[in-house]
């Protein structure tokens, strides 16, 4: 299938930050082929094409990473809006989660993959730490799948339930935790039948946290992700609290911990890391590690705000996540854009700490850096994968633009998204998912959620 993408406003996101008024893009079988000026155009490429996609008046930018989320809270989002995390975690996640079934996480999973889609990201990092059977992560692959987005499967385990028993000692913990015999077969299956399937679906091991793994998991689990070469996905520092934690049990600071449980390396993702200090940042910056900065959920959680300036300013790479739905309650990748500004704006009282472009960078190719595929996603460059969104830039609440990477980071949203395409294979067309009945699904959910409720809200305490 070749395609033209024609008269678009070109964000590349790549190195040289180059930008094209008026633009077109080449694609022959899921490839970048070749892209610039409309002016610089070869003849015949109209001819050659299967389809032409008019991108008068629309952004062309590369698909987005969103490099932490939680799928399955497509069902607990709302539920409560004035907890903290510690709070949080017991009173929306862990009572609540353990109500779903596996079609529950199949029907999140797809749900949130839409979601994902009509906001810009076409690579999704999901950290699916609830282990109540052992269908839960194909079917949120599956989820996956059906809906087209690219993504890797951060696997969660826990071993240690002490923390949670403190806080719920009449709720049953042992539904999430694992022997791990158990937590390392599970992850050999997935791997042996996910990892690499049609370069579009990925594994990462994933210790939920270092205070809910003992640190014979976490060293296993370190000696896996080393010897098959996975990425390891782990929530690091989110809040006060949890730093301290971690110090108590310890004796040292959380990345140092980490380090030492030889989980810390380039194909590292600390997720949050709000509460790392200085000596921590340079720490990680040492081992090349990564982290990601889930901003919106940092807020609505009271957590903090991640020194992701320092991070930059030692050279770390930094990605961005909406985080799960149940903290957020959205995942919307380009409201995240704005957020991010404006949280660093505020909180460092620089109104140029960051520019449009520094923050494209983290939601494009920050991602791709995170998991080691920065050079096949993350930019529109020649040779790359044909991940794609085309974003309407004739609104009333964004036109008339001056500049369309301050458009895209402050301007525009979900619902601005006209075309994603994956591969070259168009998934949203119109605003809406090509391979999934939208209305259909959230009908499902919804009906769901309605024999749910009552529990839901009464563990919630609302």
């Amino acid at each position: 299938m070749n395609t033209l993408i024609e008269h678009g406003w070109l964000v590349c996101v790549n190195a040289t930050q180059d930008i094209y008024r008026d633009s077109y893009v080449w694609i022959e079988d899921g490839r970048i082929i070749d892209l610039g000026p409309m002016a610089q155009m070869p003849a015949g490429l109209r001819e050659q094409a299967d389809q032409i996609l008019d991108a008068t008046g629309q952004a062309v930018m590369p698909g987005m990473v969103n490099a932490h989320t939680h799928l399955f809270q497509t069902f607990l989002r709302g539920v409560r809006d004035d907890l903290p995390l510690e709070t949080w975690l017991d009173r929306v996640i862990w009572r609540n989660a353990a109500l779903l079934t596996e079609e529950d996480f199949y029907l999140a999973a797809s749900l949130g993959c839409v979601e994902n889609l009509k906001s810009g990201a076409t690579f999704v990092v999901e950290n699916h730490y609830v282990q109540t059977s052992k269908r839960n992560c194909d079917h949120v692959f599956e989820g996956m799948q059906r809906t087209g987005i690219k993504g890797c499967l951060a696997r969660g385990g826990m071993d240690r339930d002490d923390r949670v028993r403190a806080s719920l000692p009449d709720f049953d913990v042992s539904p999430f935790l694992e022997s791990h015999e158990v937590a390392f077969a599970e992850l050999e299956r997935l791997r042996q039948s996910w990892h690499g399937r049609d370069d579009k679906y990925y594994l990462a091991v994933a210790p939920i946290t270092t205070w809910l793994c003992s640190p014979e998991f976490c060293h296993g689990l370190a000696d896996y992700a080393r010897e098959h070469e996975l990425c390891i996905h782990i929530h690091t520092a989110e809040t006060r609290p949890t730093q301290e934690w971690v110090q108590a049990d310890h004796r040292m600071r959380e990345a140092f911990y980490i380090d030492k449980m030889g989980l810390l390396g380039p194909r590292t993702q600390l997720v949050h890391s709000v509460w790392l200090d200085e000596s921590e940042l340079e720490l990680v910056a040492a081992r090349q590690a990564n982290l990601v900065h889930c901003p919106v959920s940092n807020m609505y959680l009271a957590s903090g705000v991640a020194p992701i300036i320092k991070a930059l300013l030692l050279g770390l790479n930094v990605a961005l996540g909406t985080d799960g739905p149940a903290s957020n309650n959205a995942q919307d990748n380009l409201e995240t854009l704005k957020a991010t500004a404006c949280l660093h704006k505020v909180h460092h009282l620089n109104a140029a700490v960051l520019s449009p472009m520094q923050i494209l960078e983290m939601a494009c190719m920050g991602g791709a850096r995170a998991m080691h595929l920065d050079e096949q996603i993350g930019s529109l460059e020649v040779g790359k994968c044909a991940d794609l969104v085309l974003v309407n830039l004739q609104r009333a609440h964004i036109a008339p633009v001056h500049r369309a990477e301050s458009a895209l980071v402050f301007n525009c949203n979900g619902n601005d998204v006209e075309t994603v395409l994956v591969n070259g294979e168009i998934v949203v067309k119109q605003g809406q998912c090509v391979h999934v009945d939208e209305a259909k699904l959230v009908a499902q959910a919804q009906a769901r959620i309605e024999e749910l409720r009552a529990t839901i809200c009464q563990n919630a305490g609302v």
